[in-house]
């Protein structure tokens, strides 16, 4: 079984993503979880500017498509899956974190897994 908070939480899925050997995870439980990259560059500065799409934000872009490409076709979900998060949450923004958890969620019932619970704290 593996808790992951913040960072720890984006290393656990990426831990599950990956995982390829023997090892079978129980369960897990994300908390505050964020990505690699995100979805656009809200936020996001380059050389002290807002980052634009044409600029490095593009491989922001590109990462967060990767990550989640990674999510949705890993192939040994744990047989517990929980996420907390808060809704207003500003380190690791809701709108981010639901986009992984759907991610994984998804790949869960087509593997034929039990929905994830995800609570907000």
């Amino acid at each position: 079984s593996l808790v992951g908070y913040s960072a720890g939480a984006y290393a656990v899925t990426e831990l599950m993503a990956r995982h390829r050997g023997p090892l079978r995870l129980r369960a897990v439980m994300l908390c505050g979880v964020h990505g690699h990259g995100q979805a656009d560059v809200q936020g996001v500065e380059v050389g002290g500017l807002p980052a634009r799409p044409g600029s490095r934000g593009e491989a922001i872009l590109r990462k967060w498509g990767a990550y989640l490409d990674r999510l949705k076709a890993h192939t040994h979900p744990p047989r517990v899956l929980l996420a907390a998060h808060h809704p207003r949450d500003t380190v690791c923004p809701w709108q981010y974190a639901r986009a992984i958890l759907v991610a994984l969620d998804m790949r869960r019932n087509e593997l034929g897994f039990e929905h994830m619970e995800i609570d907000w704290v």
